[in-house]
């Protein structure tokens, strides 16, 4: 158990130095696609990019209603520079990937009633997607 919990802290304090620290290559489209339609959901103003896929349904309006939500509370706070806001939500949102990993572990070890918790699926699970995002040049230049 104590193993486990240590490989769950050192991989969740990895992904959120890089969530801080880095931004994805996707970075660009994240703010255009979601962050503009959140920041309108909960300020009332801002850009719409591509309104017809919004409109169609081609996407989803949960991740803007939901960062919506987190920027107006954010902002309530007093906490409302896009410097500071953005890293809130970058590790925010990775504290929520964590939980389903580490959530995904105890299910593996009550599906396949393993009898001590799965250290090495939670390790691989926590750190290889962030060497993967993170790992190139291009991504650290």
């Amino acid at each position: 158990m104590k193993l486990f919990l240590l490989v769950c802290i050192i991989g969740t304090v990895i992904r959120l130095i890089a969530a801080v620290q880095f931004h994805s290559r996707i970075w660009i489209d994240e703010m255009t696609v979601v962050y503009n339609p959140a920041f309108r959901f909960a300020f009332g103003y801002g850009e719409l990019q591509g309104a017809v896929d919004w409109l169609m349904g081609t996407r989803d309006w949960l991740p803007p209603i939901l960062i919506g939500s987190i920027l107006k509370f954010l902002a309530l706070l007093g906490i409302d520079r896009g410097v500071v806001v953005h890293p809130i939500l970058r590790a925010l949102f990775q504290l929520f990937t964590c939980a389903a990993i580490i959530r995904f572990c105890f299910f593996l070890k009550r599906k396949f009633q393993l009898s001590g918790l799965p250290v090495l699926p939670a390790f691989v699970l926590l750190l290889t997607p962030e060497f993967i995002h993170y790992g190139s040049k291009a991504e650290l230049s």
